[in-house]
């Protein structure tokens, strides 16, 4: 489901206010709150360079059919570098979009183990460690 621009401006104001008034408020919130707004804002700008894009491609269009070819040169260089900005700003979009993982924010801590060998079932998987103190794979089909 995609977000309208006048939905974002008004979820913006009211995060403004929000942050305003929270100051005096309740402090404790005002991360959530500015994380919230900061998002909002990005999204929002996503939205309005997206627009600004496809109204300069239409008007590069338009010089591709004026009789002076310089113009027309340059309305071509104008469109592959507009077209080649909007498929960024799209995938952008998509990516804010995206429904977000609640656990996402949360802190993680990964263990990663160095192991001086491993031997699988299937396939005898040796890793010996060698001088630098990384890995190599050796494999050896034992069927």
């Amino acid at each position: 489901m995609a977000v309208t621009r006048a939905e974002l401006e008004v979820e913006s104001q009211e995060l403004a206010d929000k942050l305003a008034a929270g100051a005096r408020d309740n402090p404790a919130s005002l991360g959530q709150l500015a994380k919230r707004k900061a998002e909002v804002d990005q999204h929002l700008g996503l939205l309005v360079e997206r627009d600004q894009l496809h109204q300069a491609i239409g008007e590069a269009e338009v010089l591709l059919n004026d009789p002076d070819p310089s113009m027309q040169q340059m309305a071509r260089t104008e469109l592959a570098e507009r077209r080649t900005r909007l498929e960024v700003v799209e995938a952008e979009l998509q990516e804010l979009e995206r429904p977000r993982d609640p656990d996402d924010d949360k802190p993680a801590i990964i263990e990663i183990r160095a192991g001086a060998l491993q031997i699988s079932p299937r396939l005898d998987t040796r890793v010996p460690r060698n001088s630098v103190g990384t890995s190599r794979i050796i494999r050896q089909r034992t069927d």
